[in-house]
């Protein structure tokens, strides 16, 4: 063969020896750099980390840990593979590198990565459920899990977490974000296990390369503004759900017609003042009244009438008080109470609760049987809630008599009412 023939063959026979040295280092290795015979591939494997955030501290958040760590600590590893050769398991190591997945080579830790391996926890482990990590010969960046040798078939799939919900029991992450790798080799016997170093593994089973990334998390910001929609009114147009709301509340007078001592004259379900409310407060909403001072008085009267103590004969008609009590034909009070209560109007079906003093006999819905009124300018409870109110209505019912001294006139009250939430 001539010089130049000889040269053109070894230089194809370079090529053909550097893509199967290139195939075998990143496919399939099938000879170890220390010179012993890998086993077959670890197949479907997988790390999955239960947080990709650094432990550098890129993130001001620290979401996405097990334990009570921020910045990429306490980080649970779940390790999976199937078993490629039916034979006796009695260890496996996982070595985490920064540089190469390839069991055999030199492997360098990930910067600030830690297995924290003297107090790593274990747990939800399937297909072999008795591993326990070696405290002993795991390292920073390798954790050797061991259990007694017994055969394992082929095609079962493996997995188990390292690091669990507990505190302090889990991986510290790299603290820069990029690549790192992980292998996966299993062994025969435990103490080959024991014995492994990245560069001179050992007789092993199967093994398998993982690669994984340490990213930025991203924090997702919104704000729900602060609601408190409260409205009272004399009329309500609303026909449907759930469009009900506070739109279709209107009118500011209410007209309780003749008071007379032959009766007691009530408002009805027509007539009755109306209140809906509706916030995103948390901690709930009060509604509150009082009663406007006229002359120092916030009694049913005639405009500009002094009143005084429980006269019969002046133009101010006695209060019920703060006490709920019923209202008899002719004995002269005025009160009001809460009725007809309803959760329909809103989305969500809450709940608000009448105070006592207003309250119906026994729910809020039903016809009142006794009234109250406070005549002294004193905001005074008449509902409340201790979450979120969805549209909720109530009826505001008034009741009056009048005694067979009350003077004649017009009697009117004016009364603020008033609604404040917690958040």
């Amino acid at each position: 063969m001539k010089r130049n023939s000889i040269l053109l063959s070894l230089k194809r026979s370079s090529t053909v020896v550097q893509a199967m040295v290139i195939a075998a280092s990143t496919l399939l290795p099938a000879m170890l750099l220390s010179g012993q015979a890998s086993g077959a591939q670890l197949t479907s494997r997988y790390v999955d980390l239960s947080s990709v955030q650094s432990s550098g501290g890129n993130s001001t958040e620290g979401s996405g840990r097990d334990g009570g760590d921020a910045f990429g600590q306490d980080v649970t590893y779940t390790v999976g593979f199937t078993v490629a050769t039916t034979g006796n398991i009695g260890g496996v190591v996982v070595d985490f590198c920064s540089d190469s997945p390839i069991t055999g080579t030199t492997c360098t830790a990930p910067a600030g990565f830690n297995s924290n391996f003297a107090t790593l926890g274990i747990a939800n482990r399937t297909g072999v459920t008795d591993w326990a990590v070696d405290t002993t010969n795991s390292t920073v960046s390798r954790v050797i899990l061991t259990r007694t040798a017994a055969s394992v078939a082929a095609a079962t799939a493996v997995e188990f977490d390292l690091g669990t919900t507990a505190v302090a029991d889990g991986f510290t992450n790299p603290t820069s974000n990029g690549s790192f790798y992980a292998r996966i080799v299993t062994y025969a016997a435990t103490a080959t296990a024991q014995a492994y170093t990245s560069t001179v593994p050992g007789a092993f089973v199967d093994d398998g390369g993982i690669a994984m990334a340490i990213a930025n998390e991203l924090t997702i910001s919104a704000r729900v503004q602060e609601v408190l929609q409260f409205c009272v009114g004399s009329t309500y147009s609303g026909t449907s759900v759930p469009a009900d709301d506070c739109t279709d509340i209107s009118g500011t007078a209410i007209n309780l017609g003749i008071l007379d001592s032959a009766s007691t004259t009530v408002t009805v379900a027509g007539t009755d003042g109306k209140a809906m409310i509706r916030t995103n407060a948390n901690s709930g909403a009060v509604m509150y009244y009082k009663a406007e001072q006229n002359t120092a008085s916030g009694k049913l009267k005639v405009a500009g009438a002094t009143c005084s103590g429980v006269l019969l004969t002046d133009q101010c008609i006695n209060s019920v008080g703060t006490t709920q009590a019923a209202i008899t034909s002719g004995v002269e009070n005025f009160g009001m109470a809460l009725t007809g209560l309803t959760t329909a109007n809103g989305t969500v079906a809450t709940t608000l609760t009448c105070d006592a003093a207003y309250l119906s006999p026994s729910t809020c819905t039903a016809a009142p049987t006794a009234y109250a009124w406070d005549d002294t300018g004193s905001f005074d409870t008449i509902a409340s809630s201790t979450s979120v109110l969805d549209d909720v209505l109530v009826n505001l019912r008034f009741a009056g008599t009048a005694s067979a001294t009350t003077p004649t006139g017009l009697y009117t009250v004016t009364a603020n009412f008033v609604a404040t939430a917690t958040f």
